[in-house]
């Protein structure tokens, strides 16, 4: 493997196995609030600056675009939340594929792009890699994961659920793997990246799991392939301004779910289950940006 790709596996494995070492010494509130405080900075900031990203994209600026484009966002997170909410099992099955396929459009994009085949066959590929990582994560965490769905959709899903769909997903990423020759050099670093992931999501919380995963694998490399695209290089000048572009929906983000938790009685039970339905609605029009700026939708 060369060391530019490489590179992308460096860092997240290193404080992947500080997170794992650290945990044995953390309880499960620290743990718990290093989690929101992850994914509530990095997490929720890698999907403030979409209107930013989709004007780059159609290359029009003027105020009505705007506003247009802003109101179709805030459709589809409400439509996020209706269906979570009236809908819960529709919701729950549309969170985890499109996390899915948006986890493994991430991760794999860059490493395959002079790779030629087809935007099915990538589309495949993709949700097989995203769906080995939430389906080890649900079978790992299987109790928690079990009363969190059930919590939200009335229903109780056995655990084979999740060990079919992920032993299905690692027979369809190793078919695509071992097919095309210059997919093979990733299959040790993969294969340690998936050891690791399971070591995590063992010895950790449920949400410190997710966070960690979500954040250091996700969220950060999604903000760097971001600030290139909006302003031509990942620099720190360049990450001022896409944090300053950020800052308005971030806060109108973080403040939506003060909102819903101080006027909505919510039993503390219930606070996980709330946090996951959150990040399925700004999850929606996020894959749907990222996969119109990658021209996989």
């Amino acid at each position: 493997m060369k060391a530019t790709e490489l590179k992308y596996y460096k860092t997240p494995i290193i404080v992947t196995i500080f997170i794992i070492v650290a945990s044995f010494f953390l309880n499960e509130i620290h743990q718990q609030i290093i989690a929101f405080i992850l994914i509530f900075s990095v997490g929720v900031i890698h999907g403030a600056n979409d209107i930013n990203l989709i004007q780059k994209k159609s290359k029009k600026t003027n105020n009505l675009f705007f506003i247009k484009t802003l109101f179709l966002y805030i459709l589809v997170v409400l439509f996020g939340c209706f269906s979570f909410f009236y809908i819960p099992s529709v919701g729950l099955l549309f969170f985890i594929f499109f996390s899915s396929y948006h986890f493994g459009e991430q991760h794999w994009e860059q490493k395959i792009k002079n790779i030629k085949f087809s935007r099915f066959l990538k589309f495949i590929f993709y949700t097989s890699y995203g769906s080995i990582i939430l389906n080890l994560l649900f079978f790992i965490k299987y109790d928690e994961v079990k009363n969190i769905i059930y919590k939200i959709s009335n229903y109780n899903i056995p655990i084979i659920i999740f060990q079919s769909i992920a032993f299905t997903s690692i027979i369809c990423f190793l078919f695509f793997i071992f097919s095309f020759k210059k997919m093979r050099r990733f299959f040790f670093i993969e294969l340690i990246t998936i050891i690791l992931m399971m070591l995590l999501f063992n010895f950790t919380t449920l949400i410190l799991a997710f966070g960690s995963y979500f954040v250091l694998w996700h969220s950060f490399p999604s903000m760097k392939d971001q600030i290139k695209y909006l302003y031509g290089s990942f620099n720190f000048k360049n990450i001022l301004f896409y944090l300053k572009a950020s800052l308005l929906y971030w806060i109108a983000s973080i403040l939506s779910l003060i909102f819903v938790k101080i006027y909505f009685t919510i039993p503390e039970s219930y606070l996980v289950p709330l946090f996951f339905s959150f990040m399925a609605a700004i999850t929606f029009p996020h894959v749907l940006v990222i996969g119109r700026i990658k021209g996989s939708i």
